[in-house]
Formats: structure tokens, sequence, C-alpha cells
């Protein structure tokens, strides 16, 4: 695969990602409140669910990239850097948000399992932790940002 061709695309799966994680976080900040809704948290989760996928193609990208460039000269090896670094960050957001939905994912399913769901749009008392309550969760090693995503 063309360098050309492969940086534009993790750039733009960088993007994509960035945006989802942006999306997450103002709906997350809907919950339990008037906005709150059984299709809020179904958004929520398929969000999620669709980051995690865009995570996992950005990271074998990313791979590809770093091999690609590995023996070129230093330009080449900046820009592999740079968007490693872009990835890293929003990774860096997408954790505690990711942890946070697995945790509504789970209060969904213990108030479909109770029942409740005949009784209109009441929910457990699911809260979400603060963002910077979260212990960041991220793999060092710029080379491999797998380990970083969680799948539920």
């Amino acid at each position: 695969m063309d360098t050309e061709i492969l940086v534009r695309e993790v750039q733009d799966n960088t993007q994509h990602f960035s945006s989802n994680v942006a999306s997450l976080e103002r709906k997350m900040k809907l919950l339990n409140t008037a906005q709150d809704s059984v299709r809020l948290r179904e958004e929520i989760i398929q969000l999620s669910k669709d980051t995690v996928q865009l995570a996992k193609i950005t990271d074998t990208s990313l791979k590809k990239l770093n091999q690609l460039t590995s023996g070129n000269g230093q330009s080449e090896r900046m820009v592999y850097g740079r968007l490693a670094k872009a990835f890293q960050t929003s990774l860096q957001k997408f954790q505690p948000l990711q942890q946070n939905v697995a945790d509504l994912e789970q209060d969904m399913l213990t108030r479909a399992r109770s029942g409740s769901s005949s009784r209109g749009p009441r929910f457990l008392s699911f809260q979400p932790e603060s963002l910077e309550s979260r212990k960041p969760l991220v793999h060092h090693d710029r080379s491999d940002f797998s380990q970083c995503i969680h799948v539920g």
C-alpha cells in the first residue's frame, strides 16, 4: 500500500474517531436528564461499539505505516509520530468513556432482566464516573495501540 494513501487513511480515521469520542461525551452528559431515554442509551452503546471497531482499524493501519516508514527518512518517521500521537490522545479520551458505556450497558441488562421495561422509561441509577476520576489505561508503546482498546 502506498504510504500517502495510508497516511490519509489514518488521518481520516483519527478524525472520525475523535468526532465519535466528542459525540459520546455529549450523549453521556444527557444521561439522567430529561433527554435520557432507552433510545439514547442504545445510541451510546452502538456508537461506542463502532468507535472500538474504528480504533482497531486505525491501529492496524498505524502498524502498517510504522513498518513502511521504519527504514525511511526522518520526515516520514515524524509524520508517523504525529499521527500516532494524535490517535493516542483521542484514545486516552475514549477509554474512560468506554468504561462508562460498559457500565451503562450492564445497567440496561440488569433493568431488562428485572422486567422493569414494562413500566416505561425508568432507569436504574446509572451515574457515569467523571472522566477525571478514571486512571488512564494507555499503553505507551506507540507502535501497538491494540492493548488500549477494550472489547466488551
